[in-house]
Parts: structure tokens; sequence; C-alpha cells
């Protein structure tokens, strides 16, 4: 072997050798991005989930509270009904006929 070649074959092998360590540190790069990006995600599934709970709430506070109002108001005729609206301490105030009743 000939010095020209010796040259060129440790010109390779060096060469080789950066990119094996590049290819180590971009490789691990992307496993912390990766993990990083894991747990965003994580993050994000988690405020989603939040936020259809929450909607899901506002939801059935309209329907809780229109039950409220039929409660008290057969609670006129029925005084078990008033019995479970003070058992919830549920306050309604319907207006009946021009008048403002407060039902316990």
């Amino acid at each position: 072997m000939n010095r020209p070649q010796f040259l060129a074959i440790n010109t390779l092998a060096l060469a080789l050798s950066a990119l094996m360590l590049a290819h180590f540190f971009v490789a691990r790069s992307a496993g912390r991005l990766s993990g990083e990006m894991t747990a965003n995600q994580s993050k994000f599934n988690e405020a989603r989930l939040a936020q259809s709970r929450l909607n899901e709430a506002r939801q059935l506070e309209t329907i809780l509270d229109q039950l409220a109002k039929r409660i008290a108001h057969g609670s006129e005729t029925d005084p078990r009904l008033r019995t479970i609206l003070s058992k919830h301490g549920m306050q309604v105030t319907l207006e009946i006929n021009g008048e403002k009743k407060q039902y316990p």
C-alpha cells in the first residue's frame, strides 16, 4: 500500500467516524425530543378531556335548572317535591301569575 492509498483510507475512516458520532448525537437528540413530544401530547389530551367535561357540565347545568323549576312548580300540589328541593339545598324562584315565589 503506497502513501496516497494510506491517506485515502485514513481520511475515509476519519470521515466515517465523524458520521458515526454525528449519528449518535442526532439519535440521542431525537429520542429526547420524542419524549418531550409525548409529554406535551399527554398534556394536550388532558386539557381536551377537561374541556369536554366542562362542556358536558354546562349542558347538565341547564337541564338541572329546568328540572328544579319543574319540581318547584309541582311542589304546589305535592309537598314531597318540596322536600326533595330542601333535601338537596336547591333554591328556586318562579314567577307565577306575575308574582315571584321562592321555593326552598
